[in-house]
């Protein structure tokens, strides 16, 4: 671990919130987003047999035509704040203080912290997938070139391997790893636990992802996981058996698969019930794995959280309209489908989430005094009674904000949410 020396394991609570910004004294991070695959590459074999219900058959980002991004969670470097606007979103990667997004127009956009190039985004019309790792970024190009930005100290970028046959990739903690079209993996950057050397060879391999504290975890065609680099949790030797795997994602520390019959499974570091608290039930269809937490993806576009919530990563936005979601060190980020969902059931959905929020009583009555205006102008068809009501809910939460009574990270995730129904009512 960086700044701690290899292979020393320490109390990363205060570690980490002491170390915010710094990159001489980074805890390492991966991004958990685990697959990111070029579209239309259906030579490769996935595991056979019951595949979960849902949007997501493996861990392919779904394409979504007008995809809206809602963040939460640690917002010091305005990772949530800065989210972009609009409803042409495919793809979202957060890494340990920024985020990497994919429009439909095969460009992409990062926000958050940017002190070592991290938001320094490329430029093009090219791009096919993204994963944000701790300081550094990978992007994969149309023609299955990869191109790589930010922090370098480790070659990180520089080592970035050169060609045209990859088909997925992932940024981890100042170590990436790609999937080739022929199976097989390559890994770069820092190897202070053999996450490069011990990465292993052979093809059959159908995903990958590189992980925070110096390890990978792939899944390979016949549905089984392999893991490798640092075991210091027992994230490598705890490795679960079984040829019944369909996606995986590695995190701080410990690792989270989904099963072909949606059921999910956790190893490694436990100090934030990061795995014994890892939901139970067979309805699941994606999962990404953060700092100390984890996010999945039900099959009714919900997500569920589990783990750390020290910065609010695990107070998740309501809805079901969720078509991917990603887990970065201590904030997340989703993107929301076109929503099938009434309009008035959204307003409810919102109005349970201020009411999750524990605000202080007048805070909490003033917002769903608002909501509570839009949703009965909706049950009565006036469009514009709704959107005037959405509206100064809107102001409301800027203005409790302000009065410090609730935080930025937490406004700008309500903001989201009914700026996102105001636009399926076309206000």
């Amino acid at each position: 671990m960086s700044g701690f020396g290899p292979g020393i394991r320490m109390n990363t609570r205060s570690a980490y919130s002491e170390s915010r910004g710094a990159m001489q004294f980074r805890i390492l991070f991966s991004i958990p987003l685990a697959l990111l695959t070029l579209a239309g590459c259906d030579n490769r074999q996935f595991p056979t047999g019951p595949a979960p219900k849902g949007p997501v058959l493996d861990q392919t980002p779904l394409a979504t035509p007008g995809g809206s991004l809602v963040s939460w969670g640690y917002d010091s470097f305005s990772q949530v704040t800065n989210t972009p606007a609009g409803n042409n979103f495919t793809a979202v990667s957060a890494g340990w203080n920024n985020s990497v997004a994919l429009l439909a127009d095969s460009s992409i956009v990062s926000w958050g912290e940017g002190y070592s190039g991290e938001v320094g985004t490329p430029s093009g019309n090219n791009f096919v997938a993204v994963s944000a790792g701790v300081a550094h970024n990978v992007a994969l190009r149309s023609d299955g070139s990869l191109v790589s930005w930010g922090y370098d100290a480790f070659g990180q970028v520089t080592n970035t391997p050169t060609g045209t046959g990859f088909v997925a990739v992932s940024a981890g903690g100042y170590h990436s790893v790609a999937l080739r079209s022929d199976g097989s993996l390559v890994s770069w950057g820092s190897d202070v636990l053999g996450q490069v050397s011990g990465t292993p060879t052979g093809t059959g391999f159908v995903a990958v992802s590189a992980g925070d504290t110096y390890h990978s975890v792939a899944l390979r065609s016949d549905g089984s996981l392999v893991s490798w680099g640092n075991d210091f949790s027992g994230q490598v030797t705890n490795t679960p058996s079984g040829n019944n795997f369909v996606a995986v994602s590695a995190g701080g520390g410990f690792s989270v698969a989904l099963r072909s019959d949606g059921s999910l499974v956790a190893w490694g570091q436990d100090d934030e019930g990061q795995v014994s608290n890892t939901p139970a039930g067979t309805d699941f269809v994606a999962v990404s794995a953060g700092l100390f937490y984890s996010v999945a993806l039900r099959a009714d576009g919900s997500l569920v959280a589990w783990g750390d919530n020290l910065w609010g990563q695990t107070s998740i936005p309501a809805g079901t309209d969720f078509v991917s979601v990603s887990a970065g060190a201590e904030h997340g980020v989703a993107i929301r489908g076109s929503s099938s969902q009434d309009p008035a059931d959204e307003v409810s959905d919102l109005e349970t989430t201020v009411t999750g929020l524990g605000l202080a009583n007048g805070t909490t009555t003033s917002l769903q005094a608002k909501l509570n205006s839009a949703h009965n102008a909706l049950e009565a068809g006036n469009t514009a009674g709704a959107c005037a009501a959405l509206q100064a809910f809107i102001n409301e939460v800027n203005a409790q904000a302000g009065k410090k009574k609730l935080s930025a990270s937490n406004a700008a995730a309500l903001i989201a949410e009914a700026t996102a129904i105001m636009e399926q009512i076309g206000c």
